[in-house]
């Protein structure tokens, strides 16, 4: 966009019930679109492979405290974690359970 395009846009209108349904329908596919994805994600086990070491390089089942600043950048990476395993939990149960029992066996062998 340009500055001359970004001046002429209106501002979003809360009170204009048109204006708010439009932006609702907009939230409703970008969320399917995330749903979709993960799914996609979790349909391989390539996917089920990164989500794992995402989760894992997220520290969620490790303490992120230090005693020092790094508490924060730490607590950044687990945060990240937790929202990716909210989503697998809410979303896609099966899926996360079923790449749990493969990297349980994998450890077990």
């Amino acid at each position: 966009c340009t500055d001359s395009q970004m001046s002429q846009k209106k501002p979003y209108n809360a009170g204009d019930e048109t204006e708010v349904r439009k932006a609702a329908s907009e939230s409703e596919k970008f969320a399917d679109a995330e749903y979709e994805s993960l799914k996609f994600i979790m349909s391989d086990e390539r996917g089920m492979r990164f989500i794992w070491w995402l989760l894992s390089e997220c520290h969620i089942y490790q303490t992120s405290f230090t005693g020092n600043s790094q508490t924060f950048f730490l607590e950044g990476e687990r945060n990240v974690g937790l929202k990716v395993m909210d989503r697998l939990h809410r979303q896609h149960l099966k899926d996360y359970l079923r790449m749990v029992q493969i990297h349980a066996e994998e450890d077990d062998s």
